[in-house]
C-alpha cells in the first residue's frame, strides 16, 4: 500500500485528489496538510473532499506527515512546493508536484532536489498535453 500525504488538503485539486483516492487501490491517503491557521484544521480530510471518514485529520506539521507516509502530491504554489520538496529530499520520500508558475530559478532548485529523491513535475496535468511529451 502507497502511503500518500497531499497538500493543500482543503482546495480544489487536494480534495479532488483526495477523493480519488478514496475509492482506488494500492494507495490511501495517509496525511493531508493546509495552511498554519487554516480553518478546517483537526478536521477529517474526507469532509472537503465529499466522502466518508477517512480517519485522517488535516493537519499543519508536514515533516511530521511525510515521516509517516511514502509519497507527497502537492498543488499548491512554486514557493510553497520548493520548501514541500526540500522537506521530501530531506525525509527521502517521494512527490508528484502539479504547481504551476515556476520560474527558470525555481526550476534549477528543483533539479538539486530531484537529484536525491524520485519527484514528477508536471505543472499540466491533463491527458491531452502529456501525451505530447
Amino acid at each position: 500500500m502507497i502511503k500518500t500525504i497531499v497538500t493543500g488538503a482543503a482546495g480544489r485539486m487536494g480534495s479532488r485528489i483526495i477523493n480519488v483516492l478514496s475509492t482506488s487501490e494500492g494507495i490511501a491517503l495517509s496525511g493531508g496538510v493546509e495552511r498554519k491557521g487554516h480553518a478546517l484544521l483537526g478536521q477529517d480530510a474526507g469532509g472537503p473532499a465529499g466522502v466518508s471518514a477517512m480517519g485522517v485529520k488535516i493537519s499543519d506539521d508536514l515533516a511530521a506527515a511525510l515521516k509517516a507516509g511514502d509519497v507527497l502530491i502537492d498543488f499548491t504554489t512554486p514557493e510553497t512546493s520548493l520548501e514541500h520538496l526540500r522537506l521530501c529530499a530531506e525525509l527521502g520520500r517521494a512527490a508528484v508536484i502539479g504547481s504551476t508558475g515556476f520560474t527558470k530559478e525555481q526550476l534549477a532548485v528543483v533539479n538539486t532536489y530531484v537529484q536525491k529523491v524520485p519527484c514528477v513535475l508536471s505543472p499540466n496535468m491533463s491527458i491531452g498535453v502529456n501525451l505530447c511529451f
